[in-house]
């Protein structure tokens, strides 16, 4: 009888703990917040290291998209990391991106690369940022930021190249070719 007792309280038990768990971290738990096409400025609200929170008003250099930002940390600030949440924010394919750079100490508010990118990941202080331009771009320019600028990583989308690639022109080429070929003999028929 007492086995048939815990058996039947031990499922209760958990749902309680579960439920009580949801709840304390429903209530605590950070969250993101999107801005579609957002002009040069957001106005975000962060988590201090005091258990407040603040607003704050950041800008950037124009030619963003969509903005993504997280009012908590997120855990591990890996390259493989920070590419896996911008997939998850922006729907991506997981291996439509690639790193072209970042950030890790001692950082500017002026990023520049050699090569063109279409997303950013900002960590400052307890938050997050996260940038899709509405075009690849090689620099970009963010102030306000509260806590300043921890670190940054610059991905770039591999999916959508901007400019055909030498076999999309032979092909296109072998085509017309063909197609003048026929015309040609068609005409002698």
């Amino acid at each position: 009888m007492n086995i048939r007792k815990a058996l039947i309280t031990l499922p209760s038990l958990l749902i309680l703990l579960l439920a009580g768990n949801a709840y304390a971290e429903s209530s605590s738990a950070a969250s993101w917040t999107e801005y579609t096409n957002p002009g040069n400025s957001i106005s975000i609200t962060s988590n201090s290291d005091n258990s407040g929170s603040s607003t704050s008003t950041v800008s950037f250099s124009a030619g963003v998209s969509d903005v993504w930002s997280y009012n908590g940390n997120i855990e591990s600030q890996s390259s493989n990391n920070i590419l896996s949440v911008i997939d998850t924010q922006f729907n991506l394919s997981a291996t439509s991106l690639h790193s072209v750079g970042g950030c890790d100490s001692n950082c500017s508010n002026t990023f520049s690369s050699s090569s063109a990118f279409d997303y950013l990941a900002v960590h400052y202080g307890k938050g997050e940022l996260l940038f899709q331009f509405a075009a690849p771009t090689t620099s970009f320019t963010i102030s306000g930021l509260p806590n300043g600028l921890s670190n940054y990583r610059a991905y770039s989308d591999i999916s959508i190249s901007a400019v055909p690639e030498p076999e999309s022109y032979g092909m296109l080429l072998a085509g017309l070719g063909l197609m003048g070929f026929m015309v040609h003999r068609k005409k002698n028929v």
